[in-house]
């Protein structure tokens, strides 16, 4: 599984799911939560940092029920859910190990389109400034690593770039 993680880093199941996944309990012993949304995307993040070697296994072992009264059914879910996505992928950006190198794109190109969708859910609110503040900050962070990497197109760079930039203007994006 992490050497496909690694050569096929586009295919997403693998980093936010972790329901088809088996974990051994001594990896998993010390992790606790930070966020109440997007718990399986930063557990399976920290994990995969430590990970050597990982098999596959060709089973359903679990079985999914969602209660009406979950999180996931809340009024501010979306905003939550936007909120601690970028916050967590900003975070474990900043931890890849030079081994899984070749997974920052895909990380940066969900971390880009996860700022953007968060201005887009807080540009009517009172949050807004502090929202695009906050992006504003990730972006200049991560800007180099952005432009950099020969992974995405320069139209793409362009395109986040000015539109997390030109918040300070408040130039609808």
């Amino acid at each position: 599984m992490l050497a496909n993680m690694i050569n096929h880093p586009e295919d997403k199941t693998l980093f936010v799911l972790v329901w088809n996944k088996l974990y051994r309990r001594r990896l998993i012993d010390d992790f606790w939560f930070k966020y109440r949304t997007t718990q399986d995307f930063d557990f399976n993040f920290r994990v995969y940092f430590q990970l050597k070697k990982a098999i596959w296994v060709h089973r359903s072992l679990y079985f999914y029920v969602q209660r009406p009264g979950s999180i996931c059914h809340s009024v501010d879910a979306w905003t939550k859910y936007y909120k601690n996505r970028t916050e967590m992928l900003f975070n474990n950006y900043q931890m890849i190990p030079d081994r899984m190198d070749n997974i920052r794109h895909v990380v940066l190109t969900d971390l880009y389109e996860f700022m953007i969708a968060l201005i887009h859910d807080r540009w009517n609110t009172s949050e807004r400034q502090t929202t695009c503040a906050l992006c504003r900050n990730y972006e200049r962070i991560t800007r180099p690593d952005l432009w950099y990497n020969k992974r995405i197109h320069w139209k793409t760079k362009l395109q986040w770039t000015l539109r997390i930039m030109l918040t300070i203007f408040s130039i609808c994006i």
